[in-house]
């Protein structure tokens, strides 16, 4: 009985030594492979020396494989570090100019901050109108405000021999309403006025009429004429 604990002890000791000497030659080749990252392992120095003089297992060079390295990205915005890019120059864009009373949608929409709408009311409006005699009347323009103004009117100018012109003296309630500056009533109180008192013989004769006023002739007096005036 004490024979067979004895030998059950030995084979257990005998297992401990192996798994020692294991577990130390696995720790001695990591840290050949690795040197940078030893495994610490409680080893004794006899058993290493004995390793090194007999490995178990052979030392074979480590394959080392190549894999793409992983970008890096950064919120920062990259510098350039070419010697170049300090003295690279871009050109001014060409100064736009365009007259207003004859530019088309394709000339305006080139215009910062003008799209295919805002050239559009511009040009109907300038229709309405009989063209425009200064930038400022882009101002009535709808959707037309200050900044806009600011950002086109140093592109445009205008010719105001070009506009057209209504003969108070010929013209009936419908054309004269269709202008933007004169209402229904006005319409028909310059007509009404010519059928009393006879052809008109200055544009001035309308401040006789109370419903317009000094503002508003000041606006519709460019586009009117008294072409067909009564002979003397």
């Amino acid at each position: 009985m004490e024979g067979g604990l004895t030998r059950q002890r030995a084979y257990i000791w005998l297992a401990l030594a192996l798994l020692i000497i294991l577990g130390a030659s696995l720790a001695w080749i990591h840290s050949r492979q690795h040197p940078s990252n030893p495994v610490t392992a409680p080893v004794s120095d006899s058993i290493v020396a004995l390793l090194e003089q007999h490995p178990d297992t052979p030392h074979s060079p480590t394959t080392h494989h190549s894999f793409p390295s992983r970008p890096h990205y950064s919120s920062h915005p990259a510098h350039s570090t070419s010697p170049t890019s300090s003295s690279i120059h871009y050109s001014p864009r060409k100064t736009l100019s365009f007259e207003l009373n004859s530019a088309d949608s394709i000339d305006l929409v080139q215009l910062y901050n003008i799209g295919p709408t805002i050239a559009h009311r511009i040009i109907r409006y300038r229709a309405l109108l009989g063209g425009f005699v200064n930038i400022e009347q882009l101002r009535e323009v709808y959707g037309i405000d200050s900044a806009r103004f600011a950002d086109i009117a140093p592109h445009l100018y205008v010719d105001s021999l070009s506009i057209t012109h209504i003969d108070i003296n010929q013209a009936d309630i419908t054309q004269l309403k269709r202008h933007p500056y004169l209402d229904y009533y006005q319409a028909k109180a310059i007509v009404t006025l010519r059928q009393r008192s006879g052809s008109y013989r200055t544009t001035a004769d309308l401040l006789n009429i109370p419903i317009i006023e000094k503002e508003t002739f000041t606006k519709i007096q460019p586009y009117l004429t008294c072409n067909s005036q009564p002979s003397k």
